[in-house]
């Protein structure tokens, strides 16, 4: 009978427990990371740009709140974690279209001014002229000192 009594709280408990491990915590995190990576977007064009990447990050951002209301966190989790990596996509290309805008204008501006210079009559400097070869370098000198000058040349040696 004393089993009984004690088998009945262990398994209330494991019951528990395992009722507990399978409902995942809300996404709080993912769900304002989403929301920082988007706001990103827009301040980099990507309502310009990207508009479309833009809105899908809005919108899976809108089911995952929803989701997470309703308890489904673990969708919720998985559709916010989508939504931050749609966000970074639209910020990606508003900054790659930009570049390329810069580089459409700069281009533009080369013709321009190429334009105006033929116009002008200028001619363009001829390309520069390649570096002379180095110089050789000066002959090296014996480093051996000179002979004094009050010696004379040795000859044969005294004779004896």
């Amino acid at each position: 009978m004393q089993s009984h009594i004690l088998s009945i709280p262990i398994l209330g408990l494991a019951v528990l427990v395992a009722g507990c491990a399978s409902s995942a915590p809300r996404p709080t995190v993912e769900l304002t990371r989403a929301s920082t990576l988007i706001d990103v977007a827009q301040q980099n064009g990507a309502q310009h740009y990207a508009a479309a990447d833009l809105q899908a990050a809005r919108d899976r951002l809108q089911q995952a709140n929803e989701d997470a209301s309703r308890g489904d966190n673990q969708r919720a989790q998985w559709l916010a974690t989508e939504s931050g990596l749609d966000a970074q996509l639209a910020s990606a290309r508003a900054q790659q279209a930009k570049q390329q805008d810069a580089a459409d204008q700069l281009q533009q501006s080369l013709k321009t001014l190429r334009r105006e210079a033929n116009q002008n009559g200028a001619t363009p400097p001829p390309p520069a002229a390649a570096p002379p070869p180095p110089a050789a370098p000066p002959p090296s000198r014996s480093t051996l000192p000179p002979p004094p000058a009050d010696s004379a040349t040795p000859g044969p040696g005294p004779t004896d």
